[in-house]
């Protein structure tokens, strides 16, 4: 199973905390609607078994829209404007410059651009 993926549903941990919420909230009005605690709990219960599927549903549509643009993010980011002129990838953005000049000296000495004659290096 190596270089495989497992992927799990966004939808499930929602059905969870919705139901989980309806059911704190029904057990909450329900306590201090001075109602019996057997029939709050049992209409607690009931709200924790209706809201799961609603929870369930909501999940879908959350993770339906998230993968849509999670997929179509990285192919929006690959194209780029750079003055003008459409671009693929990082690779169509490098320019060739020509080559460079080096006195040898190294890291401490100074390079001079052969087509501009701009001196790069330290100061």
């Amino acid at each position: 199973m190596e270089g495989r993926v497992l992927r799990t549903s966004s939808a499930i941990p929602i059905a969870c905390f919705v139901a989980l919420a309806s059911f704190l909230v029904a057990m909450l009005t329900g306590s201090l609607a001075g109602n019996e605690f057997s029939t709050v709990v049992g209409r607690a219960l009931l709200a924790l078994l209706i809201a799961w599927p609603l929870g369930y549903l909501v999940g879908l549509v959350v993770e339906h829209q998230f993968r849509g643009s999670a997929t179509s993010a990285p192919e929006d980011a690959l194209k780029a404007s750079v003055d003008g002129i459409e671009v693929e990838n990082d690779a169509d953005l490098v320019v060739d410059e020509g080559p460079i000049e080096s006195d040898g000296l190294g890291s401490e000495g100074s390079a001079v651009h052969q087509e501009t004659g701009v001196a790069t290096g330290p100061s």
